[in-house]
Protein backbone atom coordinates (compact mmCIF):
# COMPACT_ATOMS: atom_id res chain seq x y z
CA UNK A 1 0.00 0.00 0.00
CA UNK A 2 0.99 3.47 -0.54
CA UNK A 3 0.45 4.54 3.20
CA UNK A 4 0.05 2.91 5.92
CA UNK A 5 -2.93 4.90 7.45
CA UNK A 6 -5.69 6.53 5.43
CA UNK A 7 -6.85 10.05 6.41
CA UNK A 8 -10.72 10.69 6.87
CA UNK A 9 -10.24 12.67 3.84
CA UNK A 10 -8.44 9.70 1.74
CA UNK A 11 -10.50 7.36 3.07
CA UNK A 12 -13.86 9.35 1.76
CA UNK A 13 -11.88 10.25 -1.90
CA UNK A 14 -10.90 6.23 -2.00
CA UNK A 15 -15.06 5.55 -1.93
CA UNK A 16 -15.55 8.01 -4.49
CA UNK A 17 -12.82 5.82 -6.79
CA UNK A 18 -14.05 2.73 -5.82
CA UNK A 19 -17.83 3.77 -6.88
CA UNK A 20 -16.40 5.10 -9.86
CA UNK A 21 -14.50 1.58 -10.82
CA UNK A 22 -17.73 -0.42 -9.73
CA UNK A 23 -20.03 1.60 -11.95
CA UNK A 24 -17.71 1.29 -14.96
CA UNK A 25 -17.32 -2.71 -14.77
CA UNK A 26 -21.76 -2.86 -14.56
CA UNK A 27 -21.99 -0.57 -16.94
CA UNK A 28 -19.49 -2.35 -19.15
CA UNK A 29 -21.04 -5.45 -18.79
CA UNK A 30 -24.55 -4.22 -19.27
CA UNK A 31 -23.39 -3.05 -22.40
CA UNK A 32 -21.85 -6.26 -23.59
CA UNK A 33 -24.55 -8.13 -22.59
CA UNK A 34 -26.62 -6.06 -24.76
CA UNK A 35 -24.69 -5.82 -27.59
CA UNK A 36 -24.01 -9.71 -28.30
CA UNK A 37 -28.15 -10.37 -29.25
CA UNK A 38 -28.26 -7.03 -30.42
CA UNK A 39 -25.35 -8.01 -33.00
CA UNK A 40 -27.36 -11.15 -33.42
CA UNK A 41 -30.63 -9.86 -34.35
CA UNK A 42 -28.79 -7.44 -36.92
CA UNK A 43 -27.23 -10.47 -38.52
CA UNK A 44 -30.66 -12.15 -38.93
CA UNK A 45 -32.08 -8.93 -40.55
CA UNK A 46 -29.35 -9.01 -43.41
CA UNK A 47 -31.24 -12.14 -44.42
CA UNK A 48 -35.00 -10.86 -44.56
CA UNK A 49 -34.35 -7.25 -45.98
CA UNK A 50 -35.76 -5.44 -42.26
CA UNK A 51 -34.98 -2.36 -41.05
CA UNK A 52 -32.05 -2.43 -38.52
CA UNK A 53 -30.61 1.17 -38.66
CA UNK A 54 -32.13 1.48 -34.79
CA UNK A 55 -30.27 -1.56 -34.12
CA UNK A 56 -26.93 -0.79 -35.26
CA UNK A 57 -27.29 2.62 -33.83
CA UNK A 58 -27.57 0.85 -30.51
CA UNK A 59 -24.94 -1.58 -31.27
CA UNK A 60 -22.26 1.19 -31.67
CA UNK A 61 -23.45 3.30 -28.68
CA UNK A 62 -22.80 -0.10 -26.55
CA UNK A 63 -19.57 -0.83 -28.32
CA UNK A 64 -18.44 2.67 -27.74
CA UNK A 65 -19.66 2.82 -24.13
CA UNK A 66 -17.48 -0.51 -23.09
CA UNK A 67 -14.38 1.40 -24.72
CA UNK A 68 -15.47 4.14 -22.20
CA UNK A 69 -15.98 2.37 -19.46
CA UNK A 70 -12.34 0.68 -19.66
CA UNK A 71 -11.13 4.26 -20.18
CA UNK A 72 -12.25 5.42 -16.74
CA UNK A 73 -12.07 2.22 -15.28
CA UNK A 74 -7.69 2.45 -16.43
CA UNK A 75 -8.07 6.18 -14.85
CA UNK A 76 -9.48 5.31 -11.99
CA UNK A 77 -7.38 2.76 -10.98
CA UNK A 78 -3.90 4.41 -10.89
CA UNK A 79 -5.07 7.16 -8.37
CA UNK A 80 -7.27 5.48 -5.67
CA UNK A 81 -5.35 6.33 -2.70
CA UNK A 82 -3.83 3.01 -0.80
CA UNK A 83 -3.85 1.14 -4.09
CA UNK A 84 -0.87 -0.23 -5.72
CA UNK A 85 -0.68 0.24 -9.28
CA UNK A 86 2.19 -1.80 -9.44
CA UNK A 87 0.20 -4.72 -8.44
CA UNK A 88 0.32 -7.65 -11.00
CA UNK A 89 -3.27 -7.64 -11.77
CA UNK A 90 -3.38 -3.65 -12.38
CA UNK A 91 -0.08 -3.70 -14.50
CA UNK A 92 -1.84 -6.71 -16.54
CA UNK A 93 -5.03 -4.52 -17.01
CA UNK A 94 -2.92 -1.56 -17.92
CA UNK A 95 -0.61 -2.76 -20.70
CA UNK A 96 -3.54 -5.70 -22.35
CA UNK A 97 -6.02 -2.37 -22.68
CA UNK A 98 -4.18 0.17 -24.05
CA UNK A 99 -5.21 0.45 -27.54
CA UNK A 100 -8.67 1.75 -25.50
CA UNK A 101 -6.63 4.57 -25.30
CA UNK A 102 -6.38 5.18 -28.71
CA UNK A 103 -9.61 4.91 -29.53
CA UNK A 104 -11.35 6.76 -27.16
CA UNK A 105 -8.82 10.13 -28.21
CA UNK A 106 -10.03 9.74 -31.66
CA UNK A 107 -13.58 10.17 -30.74
CA UNK A 108 -12.59 12.70 -28.05
CA UNK A 109 -10.84 15.25 -30.75
CA UNK A 110 -13.34 15.15 -33.78
CA UNK A 111 -13.07 18.90 -33.91
CA UNK A 112 -9.29 19.07 -34.40
CA UNK A 113 -8.91 15.33 -36.03
CA UNK A 114 -11.05 15.23 -38.57
CA UNK A 115 -9.21 18.10 -40.65
CA UNK A 116 -6.07 15.96 -40.07
CA UNK A 117 -7.51 12.15 -41.05
CA UNK A 118 -5.52 10.34 -43.57
CA UNK A 119 -6.55 9.71 -46.93
CA UNK A 120 -6.88 5.84 -45.72
CA UNK A 121 -8.81 5.67 -42.22
CA UNK A 122 -11.63 4.21 -40.95
CA UNK A 123 -15.13 4.93 -40.90
CA UNK A 124 -15.50 8.13 -38.31
CA UNK A 125 -17.34 6.04 -35.52
CA UNK A 126 -15.32 3.15 -36.46
CA UNK A 127 -16.53 -0.28 -38.30
CA UNK A 128 -17.97 -2.70 -35.95
CA UNK A 129 -17.10 -6.69 -37.13
CA UNK A 130 -18.59 -9.40 -35.18
CA UNK A 131 -18.90 -13.11 -35.65
CA UNK A 132 -22.65 -14.77 -35.90
CA UNK A 133 -23.70 -16.80 -32.42
CA UNK A 134 -26.22 -18.54 -35.23
CA UNK A 135 -23.05 -19.63 -37.71
CA UNK A 136 -19.58 -19.21 -36.52
CA UNK A 137 -18.46 -19.82 -40.30
CA UNK A 138 -20.51 -16.56 -41.18
CA UNK A 139 -18.68 -12.43 -39.91
CA UNK A 140 -20.35 -9.02 -40.31
CA UNK A 141 -18.89 -5.49 -40.08
CA UNK A 142 -21.08 -2.17 -39.57
CA UNK A 143 -19.16 0.04 -41.55
CA UNK A 144 -20.72 3.49 -39.67
CA UNK A 145 -20.78 6.45 -42.26
CA UNK A 146 -20.59 7.06 -45.82
CA UNK A 147 -18.28 5.34 -47.93
CA UNK A 148 -16.16 8.11 -48.73
CA UNK A 149 -13.10 6.99 -51.33
CA UNK A 150 -10.40 5.81 -48.66
CA UNK A 151 -12.18 4.57 -46.24
CA UNK A 152 -11.85 0.43 -45.53
CA UNK A 153 -13.52 -1.51 -42.43
CA UNK A 154 -11.47 -4.16 -41.64
CA UNK A 155 -13.33 -7.90 -40.30
CA UNK A 156 -12.34 -10.17 -37.57
CA UNK A 157 -9.17 -12.11 -38.38
CA UNK A 158 -9.32 -15.43 -39.59
CA UNK A 159 -7.56 -18.37 -37.97
CA UNK A 160 -6.52 -20.95 -40.87
CA UNK A 161 -5.35 -22.82 -38.94
CA UNK A 162 -8.26 -23.63 -36.94
CA UNK A 163 -10.77 -22.87 -39.45
CA UNK A 164 -12.60 -20.19 -37.27
CA UNK A 165 -12.60 -16.20 -37.06
CA UNK A 166 -10.44 -15.68 -33.99
CA UNK A 167 -12.57 -12.93 -32.11
CA UNK A 168 -16.46 -12.35 -31.27
CA UNK A 169 -16.56 -8.78 -31.81
CA UNK A 170 -14.12 -6.22 -32.91
CA UNK A 171 -14.27 -2.17 -33.08
CA UNK A 172 -12.08 -0.44 -35.65
CA UNK A 173 -11.59 3.60 -35.16
CA UNK A 174 -8.75 6.06 -35.95
CA UNK A 175 -6.42 3.32 -37.47
CA UNK A 176 -6.59 1.24 -34.06
CA UNK A 177 -8.90 -1.80 -32.87
CA UNK A 178 -9.69 -3.22 -29.46
CA UNK A 179 -11.22 -6.99 -28.94
CA UNK A 180 -14.40 -6.38 -26.93
CA UNK A 181 -15.02 -9.49 -25.63
CA UNK A 182 -11.34 -9.71 -24.87
CA UNK A 183 -11.78 -5.55 -22.75
CA UNK A 184 -14.89 -7.10 -20.72
CA UNK A 185 -12.74 -10.52 -19.67
CA UNK A 186 -9.72 -7.92 -18.10
CA UNK A 187 -12.01 -5.62 -16.60
CA UNK A 188 -14.01 -8.92 -15.00
CA UNK A 189 -9.97 -9.60 -14.19
CA UNK A 190 -9.61 -6.34 -12.57
CA UNK A 191 -12.83 -6.80 -10.68
CA UNK A 192 -11.50 -9.48 -9.06
CA UNK A 193 -8.22 -8.20 -8.48
CA UNK A 194 -9.68 -5.16 -6.58
CA UNK A 195 -12.05 -7.44 -4.89
CA UNK A 196 -8.98 -9.41 -3.26
CA UNK A 197 -7.27 -6.28 -2.14
CA UNK A 198 -10.71 -4.95 -0.42
CA UNK A 199 -10.76 -8.35 1.69
CA UNK A 200 -6.99 -7.47 2.53
CA UNK A 201 -7.58 -3.92 3.15
CA UNK A 202 -7.94 -3.22 6.87
CA UNK A 203 -10.02 -0.05 6.35
CA UNK A 204 -12.77 -1.52 3.90
CA UNK A 205 -15.27 -3.96 4.41
CA UNK A 206 -16.72 -5.67 1.28
CA UNK A 207 -20.44 -5.53 1.02
CA UNK A 208 -22.44 -6.28 -2.11
CA UNK A 209 -24.49 -2.87 -1.51
CA UNK A 210 -27.22 -1.88 -3.84
CA UNK A 211 -27.90 1.58 -5.75
CA UNK A 212 -30.57 3.29 -3.41
CA UNK A 213 -33.40 4.88 -5.31
CA UNK A 214 -35.45 7.78 -3.84
CA UNK A 215 -39.18 8.52 -4.25
CA UNK A 216 -40.11 12.47 -3.90
CA UNK A 217 -44.01 12.92 -4.85
CA UNK A 218 -45.51 15.87 -4.14
CA UNK A 219 -48.74 16.07 -2.38
CA UNK A 220 -52.20 17.26 -3.16
CA UNK A 221 -52.04 21.10 -3.29
CA UNK A 222 -53.65 22.43 0.23
CA UNK A 223 -57.13 24.06 0.34
CA UNK A 224 -57.03 27.73 1.25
Amino acid sequence: MRNNILTPEQSRRTIFYLDGLRYSFAMADVAFCRLIPTLDLIASRQTTGEDCENEIISALLDAWTIVDMCHRARELVQQTPSLSPKLPGIQIFLRMTEAVEKLRHHVQHFRSGIPSLPQDTNPLWGALSWVSSEDRAKCYTIVSGNLVPGVTAPTCSYDTHECRFAQKAMLFSGGSMVDLADIIDRLATLKNCLLEWIETNPYFTRAEGKTVVFLFQPGPPRVQ
